[in-house]
């Protein structure tokens, strides 16, 4: 419903509508607030992140990068500080809430790390599919083991064999994402299909700001 304002005012226009003027900030992308958490882990020294989501599957993957070890401030509005340090588990199982994107996302950093880990998460998480991102980590070399098609699974990681063929013409950001991530820890070829991802910018139709 429009804003209104008595005839004459200012801001007033033809029909009684009123002008609204004002200036507007998005929160954090989800996905993206995900990926940058866990790239400041692996990289070397401090970084300072700005703008990112504040919901809880962003603060689980906060929280299972501190059981890995990491120092990561509290995931709050303002600026969050991660140092990246060699991950090492500090806890017997990675708990990781109701967030699938934590879950598919640690497999691919977990799968080149040379200590096993176990993943697991709430009931509702735990009852969705893994094995589109355990199949593809299991040709490279990753150890792991699972009941069914889903959470709680051990993972031990290490030297992997990326000579992976990809099965689908296109796959979806949680499982490409995971097969990215791990590719560093591994030697030999991917092949398969490229397509590219979905894009995280969002046009407005107006020039504007905004930090994820």
């Amino acid at each position: 419903m429009p804003l209104r304002s008595p005839r004459g005012s200012p801001g007033h226009l033809p029909g009684g509508a009123a002008l609204v003027s004002g200036v507007v900030r998005p929160p954090g992308d989800k996905s993206i607030s995900h990926r940058v958490l866990m790239l400041a882990a692996l990289a070397k020294g401090k970084s300072e992140l700005s703008g990112l989501l504040t919901g809880d599957d962003v603060k689980s993957s906060a929280r299972v990068l501190r059981q890995l070890g990491v120092d990561v401030s509290s995931i709050r509005e303002g600026v969050v500080t991660v140092r990246g340090k060699r991950l090492t588990p500090h806890a017997a199982r990675l708990h990781c809430g109701n967030s699938g994107t934590t879950a598919r996302l640690m497999l691919g950093i977990l799968a080149g790390q040379r200590f096993a880990a176990t993943l697991t998460g709430d009931a509702s998480l735990r009852r969705r599919p893994m094995r589109r991102v355990t199949e593809p980590l299991k040709q490279m070399g990753a150890d792991i083991k699972e009941k069914g098609d889903g959470l709680p699974l051990t993972i031990r990681g290490g030297k992997l064999r990326a000579q992976l063929q990809q099965p689908r013409c296109q796959r979806a950001g949680q499982e490409r994402a995971p097969l990215c991530r791990s590719h560093g820890a591994g030697t030999g070829n991917y092949s398969g299909a490229v397509s590219l991802a979905r894009s995280h910018r969002t046009s407005t139709g107006a020039p504007g700001t905004g930090n994820s």
